[in-house]
């Protein structure tokens, strides 16, 4: 075989002939593991990686608007209450 290269390449070596019989390999397997959270943090990286969102920012958005219907109800129950206090000073 040596020859072969010899004659073929003229006077350079440079290819050298490996035996893949030889070579280590490894082999792995992948199993799935799934916990009782899984399907959470399954959901939380695909808001993630498609929306740029995480979990905590759903809760937040959650809260913020809670808040804000909160806000919006009080200030209406004090405008009403207001309103029926005047009506019953004007009228009383």
């Amino acid at each position: 075989m040596e020859q072969y290269y010899k004659t073929a390449l003229g006077n350079t070596t440079s290819l050298t002939p490996a035996q893949l019989n030889r070579i280590k390999r490894n082999s792995y397997s992948r199993s799935s593991i799934s916990l009782s959270l899984s399907p959470a943090g399954d959901l939380g990286g695909q808001m993630g990686l498609f929306m740029g969102a995480s979990f905590i920012t759903i809760v937040e958005l959650f809260f913020t608007a809670c808040y804000v219907v909160r806000v919006v109800v009080c200030r209406a129950a004090r405008v009403i209450h207001a309103k029926l206090s005047s009506s019953k000073n004007s009228t009383g």
